[in-house]
């Protein structure tokens, strides 16, 4: 598996924010996050070092086509 920091990720999936307490300064904290479940997708990109787009058929295998 490549490494992931630095790398240009595509999410897709349902913006969702959680709600705790944190247990150290008892301060209500919400964190918004991406969910990616069934529907969801999450393609690699590649990373900051490579210039350029990705090619269409490169989308087409991802099914954005």
């Amino acid at each position: 598996m490549p490494s992931l920091i630095r790398s240009i990720l595509y999410l897709e999936g349902n913006l969702e924010t959680k709600v705790f307490s944190d247990p150290i300064t008892g301060l209500v904290r919400r964190i918004r996050e991406v969910a990616i479940r069934r529907d969801g997708r999450l393609v690699f990109l590649g990373n900051d070092t490579e210039v350029g787009q990705p090619e269409d058929a490169e989308l087409r295998r991802a099914g954005y086509y």
